[in-house]
């Protein structure tokens, strides 16, 4: 086998290949367009340990629709986790449940709790081996099973944590204690280990494997105040938009979950 880089290719525009740096986790641009020799080690989500873990949104960012990501375990815990996808374009892990020895009854308790702590998801993406509880789940949960294709889903989450779209509330203590634990294979380079700490990792990376390709690019990122448009800036010399991020003040079309399918 004989490879080169992408850009070796006269056809294949620099803007591009720029593009492509800035948008892919390094590792992965390098085997991939670089056409270099190289495999993943360590921490999976080591960005994200780095500079993700946060205390509360960043100011203009608002939710515009909630996740909950469910993988299910007997004597391995629990893990329900809740994500936002806000207007900025970034994902937010914001809360946690996470129980070993969990039964239906305490998953649908969180699961109506959640809905009445933040709203009714979106989707709830579930692993497909959760046997008969994936059937006795509470009709709020907007149920879907995941596709698990483990390489895929890490190589989008990476490439996500590597454009800083993805950050994790300093209250989710357990997803907190897996993202510095959960890592790669030492035998089988480039896959994650197969059992220990992975419970909310794979609960959270579900939800953006499945969820990402349908909101991708129907964010309102918050415009700084120099560079507001007509409209907004009308409002603010109005009194209306007071500039503290309220979603009825900035976002002209909020998230219409009616207009979004799902692969069945």
């Amino acid at each position: 086998m004989i490879t080169w880089e992408s850009r070796e290719n006269p056809s294949f525009p620099q803007e591009e290949w720029q593009k492509l740096k800035n948008e892919t986790d390094p590792i992965t641009f390098a085997r991939e367009y670089e056409s270099k020799f190289v495999f993943a080690s360590g921490r999976v989500y080591d960005e994200l340990c780095k500079y993700g873990i946060i205390q509360k949104y960043p100011e203009g960012s608002i939710p515009l629709l909630y996740c909950f990501g469910l993988d299910f375990g007997v004597s391995d815990p629990t893990a329900l986790i809740v994500l936002s996808f806000n207007s900025d374009g970034c994902w937010y892990i914001v809360d946690e449940w996470y129980k070993p020895n969990a039964n239906i009854d305490d998953i649908n308790y969180w699961i109506k709790h959640f809905c009445t702590q933040y709203q009714r998801p979106f989707l709830t993406v579930m692993d497909p081996a959760g046997g008969i509880a994936r059937n006795s789940l509470v009709t709020e949960a907007n149920a879907y099973d995941a596709n698990k294709k483990l390489i895929e889903r890490v190589t989008l989450v990476r490439n996500l944590i590597w454009q800083k779209k993805i950050f994790c509330f300093s209250n989710c203590t357990n997803t907190i204690r897996e993202l510095n634990s959960y890592s790669f294979d030492h035998n089988n380079p480039n896959v994650p280990e197969a059992d220990g700490l992975n419970h909310a990792c794979d609960a959270f990376g579900m939800v953006i494997y499945h969820v990402n390709p349908m909101v991708e690019g129907k964010a309102t990122p918050h415009e700084p105040e120099e560079q507001m448009n007509a409209f907004w800036a009308a409002k603010k010399e109005a009194g209306i938009y007071k500039g503290h991020g309220k979603l009825e003040d900035r976002i002209e079309d909020t998230f219409d979950e009616d207009n979004y399918d799902f692969e069945e």
